[in-house]
């Protein structure tokens, strides 16, 4: 099922967008360097019963870029789109930085949220810990190896190797890996985010503690298995990115599903299996049941 797309502007601010089939909103934010053609293979799932919107963050994309990054900017960001799209009120699924803007939205502006589902993003990501988590991350894992810029199809193929292991078909993911570069003329591809990912890594860190008691819809949160994908093809970036996961990783997600269950003793909590970056494809029908449990249960 191919999205109707077009844009709005939120605080000046160009935003592009998707949406699939028709019903209640169902409004689904991207990650961190993403965009929301990464939504492409799941949205469709939803859009019997639901109107499902996915877009692009600023500085993300399709969309304008514009500091500031911090998450009261991008809540007031998705606030506006909602405003300019006529959505009074919306169900909101997060994945990775994502549920930045999920909690934002729950928080400040609760009754324009009717259930909140965290895509492994129920983590704190201005808790210390968090910080000292990514100051761990071994050099190899912190880009894709220099041959993977060499052309489009390189590109696509280390995906297809460290990220996306196991899908068979691409195109599921193409018009998403499309949208991560720039090709150059020389054939090569350059990252689309190059200069801002640290940007919004830095505002992610400055930006206030999460405050989950303070959330009054249902919550639904799903964590992906491991932070790495572990069948990546690659020995070196395999082993220390499960070295990294065992060490460090994990602990803070223990220690964040804690602190989710301490704050909301009533949130659904699942665990399905797959990398942070795959699971969406490679436990697609897990956490489409789960969703779709959740969604619609009276």
């Amino acid at each position: 099922m191919s999205p109707r797309e077009g844009y709005i502007r939120a605080k000046g601010v160009k935003l592009h967008y998707l949406t699939w089939g028709e019903g209640a909103p169902l409004i689904l934010v991207h990650g961190l360097a993403d965009n929301p053609h990464l939504f492409a293979d799941l949205a469709p799932a939803f859009s019997d019963r639901f109107s499902v919107i996915a877009y692009a963050r600023r500085g993300h994309g399709r969309s304008e870029d514009a500091p500031p990054y911090d998450t009261p900017t991008l809540t007031d960001d998705l606030c506006q789109l909602m405003d300019r799209l006529g959505i009074a009120q919306a169900c909101i699924a997060g994945y990775s930085m994502g549920g930045n803007e999920v909690t934002g939205m729950a928080t400040r502006y609760p009754h324009r949220v009717g259930r909140v589902v965290y895509l492994d993003a129920a983590y704190d990501y201005a808790d210390p810990d968090f910080g000292k988590v990514l100051e761990q991350v071994p050099a190899v894992l912190r880009e894709p190896p220099r041959a993977a810029w060499r052309s489009l199809s390189a590109y696509r193929e280390f995906y297809r190797e460290e990220y996306f292991v196991g899908v068979q078909d691409l195109r599921r993911v193409e018009q998403y890996i499309l949208e991560t570069v720039n090709l150059e003329s020389d054939g090569s591809v350059t990252p689309k985010m190059m200069k801002t990912v640290t940007a919004f890594e830095a505002a992610m860190r400055a930006d206030a503690r999460r405050s989950y008691s303070l959330v009054q819809c249902p919550v639904l949160a799903i964590y992906a298995q491991s932070a790495v994908n572990a069948q990546g093809v690659d020995d070196e970036r395999r082993r220390e990115g499960l070295a990294w996961d065992s060490s460090y990783m994990q602990p803070f997600k223990e220690k964040s599903i804690r602190e989710l269950r301490r704050a909301l003793p009533e949130a659904r909590i699942v665990t399905v299996p797959g990398g942070h970056n795959d699971f969406l494809l490679t436990s697609r029908a897990a956490v489409v049941e789960a969703m779709r449990e959740f969604l619609l249960d009276d």
